[in-house]
């Protein structure tokens, strides 16, 4: 709880927040984390929204939205209304709120959703900040906004698809190939000096007969690492 308190935070939705941190409280009291996020949403209630007594219009209202990886959030910035003075209604493609403001007057919302959500696994709360409505997304899309008519140009979220990662909306990268072709780079790589030489000997030998790795192998221990010699009869002789 402290950690989806924490998220919420981040979010913004610091109502939401401080709920999860006073239920997480009272499930464990001994954890000063709860204490500090409890202050620190206060404090940030006070900050973003002002006092409690502040009158809300029509023209002082917005939205906020956000979206995970199955579902989107819009959020009403409406503080002070009570549940039974919302009506929040949904269809595949359209989301409806209806708030009677304390002053009086009728907020409405229209969204024409920009992707299909499962009108039956939503859900909204009344906070006292605000009010939260959550929509299950249809197709594991991204939003990059509430609404809006096509969906034809945002890519779908890749999870699954092993190796291949979205880089941009007009391709995605094979991070298998790239790496092929830096080892086949690095195995190109021309080498110099003390490395050069001491591949040239690593692939002698590993290319060498029985007799070719015998005479390396005993010319560089009799020499104690100075001679390296391929030819066993020389070596065998100078050995007898």
């Amino acid at each position: 709880m402290l950690r989806e308190g924490i998220c919420e935070y981040h979010e913004k939705n610091y109502a939401t927040a401080l709920e999860t941190f006073t239920e997480g409280q009272k499930l464990d009291g001994a954890d000063a984390n709860f204490i500090v996020w409890i202050k620190r949403c206060q404090e940030a209630q006070n900050g973003e929204y002002g006092s409690e007594s502040e009158v809300i219009t029509l023209s002082k209202i917005k939205y906020e939205w956000y979206q995970t990886e199955s579902q989107v959030t819009v959020t009403l910035m409406i503080k002070n209304v009570q549940k039974n003075e919302v009506n929040v209604e949904f269809s595949e493609k359209e989301l409806f709120a209806l708030v009677k403001l304390p002053s009086g007057e009728d907020y409405n919302l229209k969204l024409r959703l920009l992707n299909p959500i499962i009108p039956e696994q939503r859900t909204f709360k009344v906070l006292s900040i605000n009010i939260e409505i959550k929509m299950k997304e249809a197709e594991t899309v991204r939003w990059e906004k509430p609404e809006g008519q096509d969906v034809s140009t945002f890519r779908q979220f890749l999870a699954g698809v092993k190796n291949l990662y979205p880089s941009s909306p007009h391709y995605t990268r094979n991070w298998d190939k790239l790496v092929g072709e830096i080892k086949g780079k690095e195995k190109n790589k021309k080498l110099e000096g003390d490395a050069a030489l001491k591949k040239l000997f690593q692939q002698i030998y590993l290319d060498g007969s029985d007799e070719v790795k015998l005479a390396m192998n005993e010319s560089f221990m009799e020499s104690g690492g100075t001679v390296l010699s391929t030819n066993w009869s020389n070596v065998g002789k100078n050995k007898s």
